[in-house]
């Protein structure tokens, strides 16, 4: 078992961005065109590209009663090469403002929770993580947002609900989950 952060008000932003070929990314998630002037920043690696990650667990972490995370929105972000960078983001409560959610999203929350869960529980993911600036009005702060870069989607469960099998075994069985313990984001080692 690693550490690989601890959530909390100097973190706003849990941000989920999967790379999956774009005719995979339901109509109803809102397309953006990919920016490509705008610049990219870095930030800290706090887990390296490891493959075979479930993150299933962590999500239910998040997606509670008692979260301190609210699901705030879902979009895709279309590339040149076929292929989406498909973001899901959570903010702390405490950074939450007035402003009223996007018509857009109120009306498909629940085709993007969904979609969201879905894939989540029935795939497994190449995931690395990072611990990025957090921008307010085009500046940084103290803050970060932490990130999940998954790509390599594995389906592990089918969709009539049956494990998928390697060599007789369920796939699940062999794979690293990610984890929301307390505050603290697990990764549950099964090698």
């Amino acid at each position: 078992m690693t550490t690989i952060t601890t959530l909390g008000l100097s973190v706003p932003l849990v941000v989920f961005k999967f790379l999956m070929k774009s005719h995979l990314v339901p109509d109803f998630i809102p397309r953006l065109p990919l920016n490509r002037d705008v610049p990219t920043f870095k930030g800290k690696e706090v887990m390296a590209s490891t493959p075979d990650v479930w993150l299933a667990d962590l999500r239910i972490g998040l997606y509670n009663a008692d979260s301190d995370y609210l699901f705030v929105g879902a979009r895709a972000n279309t590339r040149g090469d076929g292929r989406s960078d498909v973001r899901f983001t959570f903010c702390h409560k405490q950074h939450l403002n007035d402003t009223p959610s996007h018509p857009a999203f109120v009306s498909g929350r629940m085709e993007f929770i969904t979609f969201f869960f879905d894939i989540t529980w029935r795939n497994i993911w190449s995931v690395q993580a990072y611990l990025n600036p957090y921008f307010i009005n085009d500046t940084t702060n103290k803050d970060s947002v932490f990130l999940f870069n998954c790509s390599g989607r594995q389906e592990i469960v089918k969709s009539d609900g049956s494990d998928v099998l390697v060599h007789g075994v369920p796939l699940l069985s062999k794979v690293n989950q990610l984890n929301l313990v307390g505050k603290e984001v697990l990764l549950l080692h099964n090698k």
